[in-house]
């Protein structure tokens, strides 16, 4: 699904700006541009971790990969643009492995909303 149409399908606003080719030859590219260039370079990862999974069958499939990627992005992958650190700091100790920052943050997560029994 298209973000134009969800974001229709839920009344939420949605302006378009297109910016065209790689030289700023209009005013609207030449505004917009760097927000290209950083949603180019978040897709790019977003693909490199997608190829693997052939795709989904249900929109919840899709939708749950994508959340987890989102978490992955912002709190456990390390940018080389922050140093090669986190986004989120002091949320995990410096030696602990991928597998433990995951359940911490389950962890983290479930004490924030926890489940409706």
């Amino acid at each position: 699904m298209r973000p134009q149409v969800f974001f229709d399908i839920n009344g939420i606003k949605f302006d378009l700006h297109q910016v065209i080719g790689v030289k700023n030859k209009d005013e609207t590219s030449k505004k917009y541009r760097p927000f290209k260039q950083i949603e180019e370079r978040l897709n790019r990862t977003y693909k490199q971790n997608y190829y693997g999974t052939n795709g989904y069958d249900k929109l919840e499939g899709a939708n749950s990969y994508m959340i987890l990627f989102v978490c992955f992005f912002n709190f456990l992958r390390q940018h080389s643009s922050l140093k090669h650190k986190t986004p989120v700091s002091g949320l995990f100790d410096n030696n602990m492995l991928m597998p433990d920052q995951w359940l911490k943050l389950i962890e983290i997560s479930h004490k924030y909303h926890p489940a409706d029994n």
